[in-house]
């Protein structure tokens, strides 16, 4: 047996004095915050070196970072560079630019089904010499089931993309944007993407000053849905935006594409609108290609969308042949993943709820972190998941904190937030290079302001290492 050297007996005790230090520093910086203690769940981890912990091992609710197990599950499900497609079909012929039969919207669970792939299905269809279509219009959303909002989901609806209902055939994130603006002692009110789906009933009276108090109701018509708007707006605001989400998202897929139709020059003799299967023996007309997976996880940790992350749980439910796609299935998948690719044992978490928009998930800091760990050394997910996390002053969550960084790219984490709880997980790097991945969670009352700013100063000192 060869002896220990000077050299390595020395670089040893440095080593343990500097982790000495560092343990001293985030207990220190924990222990002087106003945040409970006992309320925070952190863990520090590089490879399997445990730099400092607390609470670790208690089980807590994550929020948004729940996400976290989404994605991660998701990059092992599809190719970042796969991309879902709607297409619009017929059995008809085109005959004299008319379209002598009905047209066929099929959606494949697309959560990008904007206002620019619908263009671009329609310039496509175009090119087909398409200038009248007889009808009616056909609605396939049947990839996804009918349950609309996830169980796990508050009883209570409230108008945001985040709360929107989640179909096999959204379009714009099944939500519209309501702009308000005060002229004079009038207000002009937009709706974008503009259809005749809502039918604006405008009760808004202008005041003044720069004081908003609108309220948004909704009441269902023939054609869609009115949109009620009623309150006072101040007569020196420039223009307020509010969301408002639909309530039947077949219908409004057809009557948005019935008005793009229209401005690209395309009549409908029957526009009766039918939720329907395509058939097989039908003829693709035009296609139009949503982002890649590797954006819509994007959107869906920077900006923690909910929407992006029930839909990517459908499409996980599909993937692995359960169809409809359902948010019970793609949860199964998730949990299977995550059993056999990092060895999450059923009994140490609970995932009910892929976007966390619930206080039943419950995981600890440490399994959270040593999940990100090995997703780390996962080559093929890791290279994805780094550029998919918010960076500080970057665009998303973060972009307003850890000002103080030299490098904002030295953190890439997820945050989350719901009532009496706070998240952030995630990697942070030193100037030495060392990764090293952790997890902080606060489940408390009253604290949420604090225990952001806590965790702001945790990851700050990370790089500091």
């Amino acid at each position: 047996m060869k002896p220990i050297s000077m050299f390595l007996i020395l670089s040893l005790l440095f080593l343990s004095e500097g982790r000495a230090k560092a343990k001293n520093s985030f207990e220190k910086i924990l222990s002087t915050s106003s945040v409970p203690e006992n309320q925070v769940g952190a863990y520090i981890l590089k490879d399997k070196e445990i730099i400092f912990q607390n609470r670790a091992e208690q089980k807590m609710t994550p929020a948004s970072l729940s996400k976290l197990l989404t994605a991660i599950a998701a990059l092992n499900a599809f190719a970042p560079d796969d991309r879902m497609q709607t297409d619009l079909l017929s059995s008809a012929e085109v005959k004299n630019n008319f379209l002598d039969g009905e047209l066929c919207i099929k959606g494949n669970g697309d959560p990008s089904f904007i206002s620019e792939q619908m263009w671009v299905l329609i310039n496509n269809l175009t090119r087909a010499g398409v200038t009248k279509i007889k009808g009616p219009l056909w609605i396939d959303s049947s990839i996804f089931d009918t349950e609309y909002f996830d169980e796990s989901r508050e009883k209570n609806r409230v108008d945001r993309a985040y709360d929107s209902p989640v179909s096999g055939l959204p379009f714009n994130w099944n939500t519209v944007n309501v702009y308000i603006r005060p002229i004079r002692s009038e207000t002009r009110i937009t709706v974008d993407p503009e259809s005749d789906y809502f039918n604006v009933i405008n009760k808004v009276k202008v005041v003044s000053g720069k004081k908003v108090d609108l309220i948004i109701n909704k009441k269902k018509t023939e054609r869609g849905e009115s949109l009620i708007v009623s309150g006072t707006i101040g007569a020196q605001v420039p223009e307020v935006v509010k969301y408002a989400s639909v309530t039947y998202p077949d219908l409004w897929v057809g009557r948005n594409l019935i008005s793009f139709l229209r401005q690209r020059g395309i009549t409908i003799e029957n526009m009766d609108i039918q939720s329907k299967k395509c058939l097989d023996k039908m003829n693709v007309l035009a296609s139009s290609k949503g982002w890649t997976y590797q954006q819509i996880l994007d959107g869906m940790l920077k900006f923690s969308n909910n929407f992006l992350a029930e839909s990517v749980t459908k499409n996980i439910s599909v993937q692995y042949g359960s169809k409809p796609g359902s948010i019970s299935g793609g949860i199964k998948e998730i949990k299977q993943i995550l059993q056999s690719k990092y060895r999450f044992s059923p009994n140490e978490y609970t995932f009910i709820s892929p976007s966390g928009f619930s206080t039943q998930n419950k995981i600890s800091a440490q399994k959270m972190t040593e999940l990100l760990s090995s997703a780390y050394k996962d080559f093929n997910v890791s290279s994805y998941l780094l550029s998919e996390l918010a960076t500080p002053q970057g665009e998303g969550t973060l972009s307003k904190r850890i000002k103080d960084l030299e490098s904002s790219r030295w953190i890439r984490a997820k945050t989350g937030l719901l009532s009496g709880v706070v998240g952030l997980a995630g990697y942070a790097a030193n100037s030495k290079g060392e990764v090293y991945s952790f997890a902080f969670m606060y489940n408390g009352s009253g604290k949420e302001e604090r225990a952001r700013e806590l965790f702001d100063r945790l990851a700050f000192e990370i790089t500091k290492l």
